[in-house]
């Protein structure tokens, strides 16, 4: 059909692309017919000859369904009947008028040029749209043309503001925004804009205004549904729907999100929006972005389950088993159909496959983001604050330095607020990145939800040993290796490195991975996590879960999650004093039971994986 609509010197309409973006939601069904509708419609095609030129096209005693956004649609009833094509999805639908002849009319989105198109929305992607300051209580910025618009509510709300109310902007900007683009003569199969410099200048004033507006005045123009509407959605100005004819596509959040104002009813608009609190303004805003974000690439409001996607540097069950492949298999078992694509060496296939899905969410970390286009939902997690490693390590690797600091940074340029919400895995993680990067970071929405363990519950530490059996992973010198090898010459306690790995990638062989790594904490009386800066730390947790005391230094969880009177904390600053950290080993033996029954309950009241998982379901459903 594609090669068709080009032999037919057709193209899709432009800039506001409603039936092409339909097309990219919708192709590959074989009920869908895809065409440039709004085309045919003011190029004024001879719609006999494209009826004989269609109808070859067509599988005869099948029912078809297609996209139109023009106002003018019921001037192709004949047409699409003659095709077979007995159902239309219209941004433009009326309420009450159900079917054109024999054909179904169901409503739909109008594309937000503005908020979309990445020419023109950079101002929408540099701040958060729920919690960005507006200065302006309402405002509208728009068109008036007597001989094409439905009603006169355009020319009554240039009239609205009689007070003069300074928070409020009221613009008459002529014609419609996209006249010179859609009727000035240049559209054309090669995609060329009639835009001026003053047109440009118009964009931004426009932008401008609603990004810092709290509500935006969304009236009907030459048909009921607007671009504005949607682009007020997407941007977190609430709409105030002005429109008493336009039917929106179903959903049960409309009337917790916008404002609906019978036209007639203009002059009560200050008294309406006033009486709204300020804890309800805040809840429809919230609803507005959460209906954009559910129409954007859903035209058809189809109940598109969600695919769970982690592009990451590992997976247990492709042989990798840091923390990040732990991660990996946490997502696994809390999203069983998700899919793992390991990065970079797999981008172009998660490119691909991100191509394929209708309803994604990739879940990434640092330098991994910046391979995602913005137009995907992303989940950002961190397991580190790179800047931080760097400043407490000066000898760090210069190659590993450079590309964690560099990616977290470019991270955070790239992504875009408005579809990225940030996991923190520690109250450390948040206060450094606020640290180092200030209102780059906090623009992004962020929850914080530690980690977990997937270890056996019901197991933990009963029998303590006669001298202390210390267990702890330190490798290098950020991990404490300096101390516990001193420490070690002592003789008064057996420090035991925790190693073990698989013996085969598969289910069988993970969970006998994890019960013999589980045995191993069992036999041991202490964990000593000693390290000068990390994210989290699944091994420290293990040993909560397992019930023996945990003696960490004060990063990571343990930077201030945990309570101190479940754990002995160390200052990371002192990590490398022999007598200070030996002084902290005999606390933890001393009170043993104590800590380790603390610890333990901490873990089971907070953070089982049963709590982690229902958090992570929480907010990738949000």
């Amino acid at each position: 059909m594609d090669y068709l609509i080009i032999k037919l010197g057709l193209f899709w309409q432009y800039p506001v692309i409603t039936e092409k973006t339909f097309h990219e939601q919708n192709k590959g069904d074989p009920n869908y017919f895809p065409f440039p509708w709004a085309t045919v419609i003011d190029k004024r095609v001879n719609l006999q000859s494209l009826l004989e030129i269609l109808k070859k096209k067509m599988r005869p005693n099948k029912n078809y369904y297609t996209c139109c956004q023009h106002i003018r649609y019921r001037e192709l009833k004949q047409l699409w009947e003659a095709l077979d094509i007995n159902t239309v999805y219209i941004p433009h639908k009326c309420l009450n008028e159900d079917v054109l002849g024999s054909i179904k009319l169901i409503a739909c989105p109008l594309y937000a040029v503005n908020i979309e198109d990445e020419t023109r929305n950079e101002v929408f992607k540099q701040c958060n749209l729920l919690t960005k300051p507006r200065k302006y209580f309402y405002s509208f910025a728009g068109g008036y043309q007597p001989n094409c618009y439905l009603t006169d509510i355009r020319l009554r709300i240039f009239n609205l503001n009689r007070k003069k109310r300074q928070d409020c902007m009221i613009r008459n900007t002529g014609d419609w925004h996209f006249n010179c683009d859609v009727y000035g003569g240049g559209q054309d199969i090669n995609g060329k804009l009639n835009e001026d410099e003053r047109h440009l200048i118009k964009t931004k004033i426009y932008n401008d205004i609603l990004l810092n507006s709290r509500y935006a005045l969304a009236p009907s123009g030459s048909g009921p549904n607007s671009i504005r509407f949607w682009e007020a959605l997407g941007a977190g100005s609430i709409p105030v729907l002005l429109a008493d004819t336009l039917e929106l596509p179903q959903h049960e959040l409309w009337d917790k999100a916008i404002v609906r104002i019978k036209e007639s009813e203009l002059d009560k608009l200050d008294d309406i929006l006033d009486d709204i609190s300020v804890e309800e303004e805040q809840e429809r805003r919230e609803n507005c972005l959460k209906l954009y974000r559910y129409f954007r690439n859903n035209y058809k409001n189809e109940n598109i389950p969600l695919t769970v996607i982690h592009y990451c540097c590992g997976s247990y069950y492709k042989g990798a088993f840091g923390g990040v492949a732990r991660y990996d298999y946490h997502i696994s078992k809390a999203f069983p159909n998700y899919k793992h694509f390991t990065g970079p060496q797999e981008k172009d296939k998660l490119l691909s496959f991100l191509k394929t899905c209708k309803n994604p969410v990739v879940i990434t970390d640092n330098h991994l983001a910046c391979d995602i286009p913005n137009k995907y939902e992303t989940i950002l997690v961190h397991h580190g604050v790179a800047e931080t490693h760097a400043a407490r390590e000066p000898e760090w690797d210069k190659y590993w330095r450079d590309l964690c600091c560099n990616g977290q940074k470019k991270m955070l340029y790239h992504r875009d607020p408005n579809r990225t919400r940030i996991i923190s895995i520690s109250q450390f993680c948040t206060d450094e990145f606020t640290k180092y990067y200030g209102e780059t970071y906090t623009r992004f929405p962020l929850t914080k939800i530690l980690h977990t363990s997937e270890l056996d519950e019901t197991k933990y530490h009963t029998i303590w040993n006669k001298t202390p059996v210390i267990l702890g992973n330190w490798q290098g010198i950020n991990k404490g290796k300096l101390v516990v090898d001193s420490l070690s010459q002592i003789g008064k306690f057996i420090f035991k490195k925790l190693s073990v790995h698989p013996n085969q990638i598969s289910q069988a062989g993970i969970d006998d991975f994890n019960k013999r790594k589980q045995d191993i904490y069992l036999s041991c009386d202490i964990f000593l996590n000693i390290s000068l800066c990390e994210g989290n730390c699944y091994s420290a947790l293990d040993a909560l879960l397992c019930g023996i005391p945990v003696i960490s230094t004060n990063t990571g969880l343990f930077y201030s999650d945990i309570p101190e009177d479940c754990f002995v904390k160390i200052d990371w600053k002192k990590r490398n004093n022999l007598d200070y950290v030996k002084e902290k080993l005999e606390y933890a033996w001393k009170h043993k039971e104590e800590l380790g029954c603390k610890g333990r309950e901490w873990y089971l009241k907070h953070y089982r994986f049963a709590d982690w998982e229902s958090a992570m379901h929480k907010l990738l459903n949000k």
